[in-house]
C-alpha cells in the first residue's frame, strides 16, 4: 500500500499567488451550531442532501462530461475550501426527455467528510460536489460523488488536490499545478447508475433551484487520502434537515 506522507499538504509558497482577503471569511455560520441555520436549511421543501432509499427506473435525464484539467483558484473560508474554476474546467451536457442538450461549465469543487447524501442512512467517508452552471447563470447542475476508502487504492486526482490544498484562510490562493475533474469520478463501467433529484445548497442559506446528479458507483482511494484532505476541511457536512425522498429516479449512464 502506497503511504501518502503528511508533508504532500504543504505548499511551495513561492509558487502561489495570493490575493486579497474576503471580509467575510469566516462566514457566520459554522458546523458545530447547525441548528441556528435558516429554517430553509431545517425545513425547506427541496433541502439538501437527501437519504436514499427507494428508487424508481427512469431514462432521463442523461449526463455527459467534458471535464478538462485547471488550475484551480482555491479558497479555504475555515468551512472547507473551493476550487473555482472559472469557466476553464469543461462542462457537461445534460439531454432531457425532448432530446435537447444543455450546457452546464463547471465553476468550483469541493469536498465534505464525511458524506452528506446517504444510502439507506449509512454515509460514505466523503463526498465530493462539482457545481455546474448554464451560460445564463440561472440553473445549476450539481455531480455528487462518494468514496470508498476501504481500499489501497491511491486515486489520481485525489493526490493532484491533496498536492495543493491550501491551508492558508480567507485568501485567494492560486497553486502552480492543475487538477483534473476526471480522475475524480468513478469508474463508470462497473455501475453506471446516478440518481437525480432537484435540491438546494447545503450550506447557509439553502437557496433552492439545484439538481443533484448523484451517483451510485464511488470513486475508489484509501484512508491515507481521505486523512489528508479531511485534516484541512473537516468535519464540515450537514446533519440538520436530511430529506427523505423515496422512489427517486435512478438512470442508467449511456
Amino acid at each position: 500500500m502506497r503511504h501518502l506522507s503528511i508533508a504532500s499538504l504543504v505548499l511551495v509558497f513561492a509558487a502561489c499567488s495570493h490575493v486579497a482577503r474576503n471580509d467575510d471569511c469566516p462566514p457566520p455560520w459554522n458546523y458545530q451550531q447547525q441548528a441556528l441555520w435558516p429554517a430553509a436549511c431545517i425545513e425547506g421543501p427541496s433541502r439538501s442532501p437527501i437519504n436514499i432509499t427507494t428508487t424508481r427506473s427512469a431514462d432521463f435525464p442523461q449526463i455527459a462530461f467534458h471535464y478538462t484539467p485547471f488550475v484551480p483558484r482555491m479558497y479555504n473560508n475555515h468551512r472547507g475550501v473551493k476550487f473555482y474554476a472559472d469557466n476553464r474546467g469543461g462542462s457537461v451536457t445534460v439531454t432531457g426527455a425532448d432530446g435537447r442538450p444543455q450546457e452546464f461549465s463547471l465553476q468550483e469543487l469541493h469536498f465534505h467528510v464525511q458524506s452528506e447524501h446517504t444510502f439507506g442512512s449509512r454515509p460514505a467517508p466523503m463526498e465530493l460536489h462539482m457545481v455546474n452552471q448554464d451560460a445564463a447563470g440561472n440553473a445549476k447542475v450539481v455531480v455528487a460523488i462518494l468514496f470508498d476508502d476501504s481500499t489501497t487504492t491511491v486515486n489520481a486526482g485525489l493526490r493532484e488536490v491533496a498536492s495543493i490544498l491550501p491551508t492558508t484562510t480567507c485568501r485567494y490562493i492560486t497553486p502552480s499545478s492543475s487538477i483534473d475533474p476526471m480522475k475524480l469520478l468513478p469508474d463508470l463501467t462497473v455501475n453506471r447508475a446516478y440518481y437525480v433529484y432537484d435540491g438546494a445548497l447545503t450550506t447557509p442559506a439553502c437557496d433552492a433551484g439545484l439538481t443533484f446528479f448523484v451517483f451510485a458507483s464511488r470513486t475508489m482511494t484509501n484512508r491515507d487520502q481521505v486523512a489528508l484532505i479531511s485534516r484541512v476541511i473537516a468535519p464540515n457536512f450537514k446533519t440538520i434537515g436530511i430529506r427523505e425522498l423515496p422512489m427517486i429516479p435512478v438512470i442508467q449512464l449511456r
